[in-house]
């Protein structure tokens, strides 16, 4: 009885210390794509999302299902050091102008969203970078290709391996 206790002990411990050798860095090749927070889901309109691009460019937008918000998106360069992703942001996309109206119930999920205004790139002056972000797989798919990453403690799956698929803010 001892003996299968402390054999069953042993057996868990090697898989514990192989589980924790498992490379759970992300390469670049496997970053590029568009990755959504919480879901892998999408129908007429994406939540926040990042879309990573192979050239070390990438875009956060903003979720689209807010109505009432001005910045849409910021993009820039980022980079990848082993389990740090490091993200300059070089300019955003900005709502100028516009009126707030009431929102159409049943449609929209706020009282009032933005109507009008014009889309201007704003480009950001200090671009010295930020600390990093932790990045992680959360999940690979069983056919090896990663589906989950998690930066910092948010979750993002891939809805695609082409960052241009859906289209962003106009």
């Amino acid at each position: 009885m001892k003996r299968s206790i402390i054999l069953s002990f042993l057996i868990l411990y090697s898989l514990s210390l192989f589980a924790q050798k498992v490379d759970t860095t992300i390469s670049q090749d496997q970053l590029t794509g568009i990755w959504q927070i919480n879901t892998a889901r999408n129908s007429d309109a994406l939540l926040k999302n990042f879309q990573f691009f192979s050239d070390g460019k990438y875009a956060l937008n903003f979720d689209n299902y807010d109505d009432t918000k001005r910045i849409l998106s910021v993009s820039g360069h980022y980079r990848l050091v082993k389990n740090e992703l490091f993200l300059t942001v070089e300019s955003r996309k900005e709502i100028v102008g516009g009126n707030f109206i009431k929102g159409s119930p049943g449609f929209q999920r706020d009282e009032f969203v933005l109507d009008g205004g014009k889309v201007e790139v704003i480009k950001q002056e200090d671009t010295s970078g930020t600390d990093p972000f932790l990045i992680s797989i959360c999940n690979i798919a069983k056919s090896g290709k990663v589906n989950c990453i998690k930066i910092d403690n948010n979750k993002y799956y891939k809805l695609s391996s082409d960052p241009l698929q859906f289209a962003s803010h106009k």
